[in-house]
């Protein structure tokens, strides 16, 4: 588990199923993360929404904003990325 805490109240969390870029950037277009992921680790982010995230594998990833699912799948391109943002 990796815990990214920045100033603002909403919690991000995005679990990996398999092998996937992650970069994750607040309102202010300041990075918050981006490393590459494996398999069953979990991204916790403390901060203030919207946020900014590029999924590199986007099959791979699961993410809940303050407790509610996000749908991922809705913004997969055909080469697998997804670039959603967030807590709007």
């Amino acid at each position: 588990r990796i815990l990214i805490e920045t100033e603002g109240s909403d919690f991000l969390f995005i679990t990996f199923l398999g092998v996937s870029w992650v970069e994750v950037r607040d309102s202010t277009d300041n990075i918050l993360y981006r490393d590459l992921r494996d398999s069953g680790d979990v991204l916790e982010i403390k901060g203030a929404d919207p946020f900014n995230v590029l999924l590199g594998d986007a099959i791979f990833a699961k993410m809940i904003l303050n407790g509610e699912d996000i749908d991922v799948a809705k913004s997969i391109r055909i080469d697998n990325s997804a670039r959603l943002t967030v807590g709007l």
